[in-house]
């Protein structure tokens, strides 16, 4: 493999070397740029000309993103789900008969789950849940809970054979939380709904429904009150597996954006106050911790948690064309920016593994060489915003 040079604005140098990889219909070898950091190692995936973004990571360091892909036309661009193994970054496909798949949690077996969408109104609904295996290539539809019309998928386990999420239908409206299991013997999907206090909680939609990495917990925001000016008000509960059935109990009056959860029900969120969106940790015993933004700052977002109880996600600036995120980790109780080269302007930290392994985006700038015959002509720079994995050196 031939390792290339490629300066970046500011002094840092970065190795570009193509991955090589088995070749696949959908797989693609991306340019990885890694840097050697004081107490890390970091991988930039170069998989996209303007952005891309790692959205989860499991326990191997597969990761799960988004990237933007370049149309026919100039200027106009599409998003499409991918996954890298380290290797090779594979392209998702599309569920036929649906325009967009967007992808939210990754199991240890390379299993992912989000969902298919396509135009309101469609008569055969326009979301539905899906399962993408990376052993197989294939793409599952999720059934919704009988009676409903669409689903969506939020979390799977890490061996990759419990799903959570919601499902809705209407006549009367109706928004539950459910569990998909795999029935081995059937070689099917068996949805299950959760037991409610309200068949409609719509909150279930801005937030998430959460699945322990072992499957035996599920955590979510549902309704607890309608008011008559029509909102409502939800509180987080957790439902646990026991003796053959999904038992509920309530964990706190909060209501928050969930986003991930381990073995031990503490809980990576978001806590939507007056002053705006603030990071937050809900600990085993339903205790809500508000983690500190960095000074300057005005809002962020908890994103990710692992099996220690860090918590990973950013911090970041009032708006404006000057503002932008910066990647945090917070453990026993502080927090720190995330260690990345000095040249990063802006970064996100959107998952974490037991290993330490952290997923999310930064911004690059990118100074190419000049061309052949032009060597004293200024290069012009790149900015590019790059899904990276970062891992920490060995203790």
């Amino acid at each position: 493999m031939k390792l290339h040079m490629l300066p970046i604005v500011g002094g840092l140098t970065l190795g570009l070397a193509a991955a090589c990889a088995p070749q696949h219909s959908q797989a693609d070898p991306p340019a990885v740029r890694q840097i050697q950091g004081d107490g890390y190692s970091l991988e930039i995936i170069d998989n996209s000309e303007t952005f891309s973004q790692a959205l989860a990571i499991n326990a191997s360091g597969q990761m799960i993103g988004m990237r933007e892909v370049a149309g026919e036309q100039a200027g106009i661009f599409s998003q499409e789900s991918f996954f890298f193994d380290g290797q090779q970054s594979i392209k998702l496909p599309q569920l036929e008969g649906f325009t967009n798949l967007e992808v939210a949690a990754l199991s240890d077996t390379g299993r992912a789950v989000g969902y298919a969408s396509r135009p309101i109104g469609h008569p055969g609904g326009s979301l539905t849940a899906v399962l993408w295996d990376s052993a197989t290539g294939q793409l599952t539809r999720l059934p919704p809970i009988a009676g409903d019309t669409a689903c969506q998928a939020h979390d799977i386990s890490s061996d990759g054979l419990r799903v959570s999420g919601y499902s809705n239908g209407s006549n009367p409206p109706r928004i539950r939380p459910c569990v998909w299991s795999y029935n081995p013997k059937s070689q099917n999907w068996e949805v299950e709904v959760l037991s409610v206090l309200d068949e409609y909680n719509p909150y279930l939609v801005a937030s998430n429904v959460l699945l322990s990495p072992d499957g035996q917990r599920v955590a979510a925001c549902i309704t607890v009150a309608r008011y008559p000016n029509g909102q409502f008000d939800s509180s987080l509960f957790a439902w646990e597996w026991s003796s053959g059935q999904w038992k509920r109990r309530p964990v706190s009056d909060e209501q928050l954006v969930l986003r991930d959860m381990n073995n031990r029900g503490e809980i990576a969120g978001t806590y939507t106050g007056r002053n705006g969106r603030d990071p937050c940790f809900v600990d085993a015993a339903g205790k809500l911790v508000r983690i500190g933004i960095f000074a300057g700052d005005v809002s962020g977002e908890a994103r990710g948690v692992n099996a220690e109880g860090t918590v990973v996600g950013f911090s970041d600036d009032p708006g404006g064309p000057e503002g932008g995120p910066q990647a945090f980790v917070w453990s026993a109780g502080k927090s720190r920016a995330m260690a990345l080269p000095e040249e990063t302007v802006f970064s996100s930290a959107f998952g974490i593994n037991d290993r330490g392994q952290i997923a999310g985006l930064l911004d690059v700038t990118l100074s190419p060489a000049p061309p052949r015959g032009e060597a004293t002509k200024p290069a012009e720079a790149t900015v590019k915003t790059l899904a990276f994995r970062w891992t920490p050196a060995p203790p």
